[in-house]
């Protein structure tokens, strides 16, 4: 029984000090209490009182709706997150491609030095390659 009083202490501390923490754990409490909200709700009616069903009821409803407004900050920080996301990759890809073509540049010197015409042919062609492909990543970036 103490160990559940504590629990149930615990929960209660941390939905409270989730009214400033980030959206998502706003949106886990709200949904916690959207839940807790609809068993009222159940209980209430098993009871028969029509005034506790309709608190309980206008709750659920509360409820819900800042349930529903939670989960689209949710969303909109979700969707912002991946957006983000979107343009670390683009700069990631960029700087992937940017070592690329210099480690293209040292084989065409590399092979210059060597002599061998067929392996500067095939290091040209690589590093043209690779300069192109860096210039579309900077471009995306």
């Amino acid at each position: 029984a103490e160990a559940a009083e504590a629990a149930d202490a615990q929960r209660k501390k941390r939905k409270e000090g989730n009214v400033f923490g980030n959206v998502f754990i706003k949106e886990t409490a709200a949904e916690e209490k959207k839940r807790d909200a609809e068993a009222a709700v159940d209980a209430a009616a098993e009871g028969g009182d029509e005034e506790a069903q309709a608190e309980a009821a206008a709750e659920l409803a509360s409820r819900k709706a800042a349930h529903a407004e939670a989960a689209e900050a949710a969303d909109a920080q979700r969707k912002k997150r991946k957006e983000g996301n979107v343009f670390g990759n683009v700069f990631i890809k960029e700087t992937a491609a940017e070592e690329k073509k210099r480690d293209a540049e040292a084989a065409v010197d590399a092979a210059a030095e060597g002599g061998d015409e067929e392996a500067q042919a095939e290091a040209a062609a690589e590093l043209a390659s690779r300069k192109a492909a860096h210039a579309e990543a900077a471009e995306a970036a």
